[in-house]
């Protein structure tokens, strides 16, 4: 990825605030954790743009989990597909039968018309898998109102822990989109206090498919509309023009709106000429 995305309207970036840090030890990003940086913040976006609710969920493993002979390194991922199952099964009357939410509550968060059906149909995510502890997972989910009780006792459950801890992110506020560089920051930049970035995984609608491709063509289209009188000659004999970071997320932004229908579209000049004649 090239530069940061202090233009992309959404915080400063997570290297900025790794700067801040006291020791202000520089670290080297690998490429895993670039696509993970790009996909938190793109994720973020388009939940704020579908006016969706955004989740930040951190589950932990217990020393009972990983003292276990089953227990290896994909155990964590696979029990939190597991969890993921069991939440889009889950109705507001089984939380209501099984005591974790009341009548009144289901009205409130669910509403009454759909007191038989799954709270939600597909949770799209972006998480990070940290090595904090006996493994770690944050991420960010695209979900409704979850009952604490509920979440923990499932997460015990499934993977014999019961640390869960879970927020609402409000997107409505100027900070709302600091979680995803909170994310970067502390669990896949920072490498310290013996703690580092293992892996990071999205679901499939999580931005849209085929993102990362059209990420690249929009650093290259902006290169070529912005840049193109600073654009060389390589040694193979190609053109590069340097991307022009700003207008990319521009375009990029463009792309997630028009993926999704939220583009405005605008009248063509016929059709405008039209218009004022017949009125």
């Amino acid at each position: 990825m090239f530069g940061n995305l202090d233009s992309y309207g959404i915080l400063p970036s997570s290297r900025d605030v790794f700067e801040k840090l006291p020791d202000k030890e520089k670290v080297e990003w690998t490429t895993k954790q670039k696509r993970t940086f790009r996909h938190l913040l793109s994720g973020v976006k388009v939940t704020k743009l579908l006016g969706c609710e955004l989740k930040f969920l951190t589950l932990t493993t217990s020393d009972l989990c990983y003292n276990q002979e089953s227990y290896d390194d994909y155990s964590l991922s696979r029990d939190w597909i597991r969890l993921k199952q069991r939440i889009e099964r889950v109705t507001p009357y089984k939380l209501y039968k099984w005591g974790y939410l009341t009548k009144r509550q289901i009205g409130r968060y669910y509403g009454r018309e759909n007191y038989n059906k799954p709270i939600v149909e597909k949770i799209q995510y972006c998480k990070v898998v940290t090595n904090e502890g006996n493994g770690v997972i944050h991420l960010l989910m695209r979900c409704g109102y979850l009952p604490y009780n509920y979440l923990a006792s499932e997460w015990m459950d499934v993977h014999l822990s019961w640390d869960v801890n879970i927020t609402n992110i409000n997107l409505s506020s100027n900070g709302s989109m600091d979680v995803a560089s909170y994310i970067v920051s502390q669990y896949v930049a920072n490498q310290q206090n013996n703690t580092s970035y293992v892996r990071g995984s999205q679901s499939k609608s999580w931005v849209f498919p085929g993102s990362m491709k059209a990420w690249r063509q929009c650093l290259k289209d902006s290169g070529f509309c912005k840049n193109y009188k600073k654009g060389y000659k390589t040694p193979y004999g190609s053109w590069y023009f340097p991307p022009d970071l700003p207008y990319a997320i521009q375009l990029f932004e463009n792309e997630i709106k028009e993926y999704y229908g939220l583009l405005e579209k605008k009248p063509l000049y016929i059709e405008t000429l039209i218009d004022e004649y017949l009125t």
